[in-house]
């Protein structure tokens, strides 16, 4: 979920643009010189039936998407708190954060906050063993965007961490310096949907669906 939104972005941007090209395609299709009314009325009902279900889609599937990943989270976060898995240390730097209420706050050297929410943050880590990624984090504290850090990777959920305070300042400024920061491919936002280009050619093809659709209503 973190690493790769590519599908779910394309799809949500080419739903959004589906009912805009069936207008259009619709009021190409059009005969200006003797308009059938009841049948573009017909069509404006299935481009907002349309609108409805992406809207539908985007509230659903991403905070489904969450409460999963959040869940994974907290399951992955006891088993290295416990010591049942091993865990390697990685350098990290916050990339956002945001509160949740649904999921405890877990961290390494802090005790369980029962009943307090947790900071949801996502960090993008360094891992030992292979190129950086991004992992999800049930913090018991605030941390704002660029801080550095030290988070426990879970060595078999692979967007699974837990932030390590029981490291000391130093330690922190050390990993900070990481010459991997500078080196390394690290991801960003335009990475992880794929590149904003395709996220163009997503746009594109769902006007145009819309568009052949429209057309086709119209004839029909």
């Amino acid at each position: 979920m973190l690493n790769d939104l590519s599908t779910f972005t394309r799809a949500t941007i080419f739903g959004q643009l589906v009912p805009l090209g069936m207008l259009w395609g619709a009021i190409a299709g059009m005969d200006s010189s003797d308009p059938d009314v009841n049948r573009l009325v017909v069509i404006a009902g299935v481009s907002l039936l349309w609108m409805v279900g992406w809207g539908v889609f985007v509230a659903w599937v991403p905070g489904r998407a969450a409460r999963r990943l959040h869940a994974e989270v907290e399951r992955g976060s006891r088993e290295i708190i416990s010591g049942t898995t091993t865990a390697p240390i990685a350098p990290a730097r916050v990339v956002r954060e945001r509160r949740w209420k649904k999921n405890p706050p877990l961290a390494l050297g802090a005790e369980e906050g029962r009943g307090a929410a947790a900071y949801s943050v996502a960090f993008t880590v360094l891992p030992p063993d292979g190129p950086p990624r991004r992992v999800a984090t049930l913090s018991p504290v605030s941390l704002s965007k660029g801080t550095s850090a030290l988070v426990a990777l879970h060595p078999d959920l692979r967007e699974v961490g837990v932030l390590d305070m029981r490291v000391t300042n130093a330690q922190v400024e050390t990993s900070a310096r990481d010459p991997r920061w500078r080196t390394d491919r690290l991801p960003t936002d335009r990475t992880v949907v794929g590149g904003y280009l395709m996220l163009v050619v997503a746009l594109v093809a769902g006007i145009a669906a819309g568009f052949a659709i429209g057309w086709l209503l119209w004839l029909i």
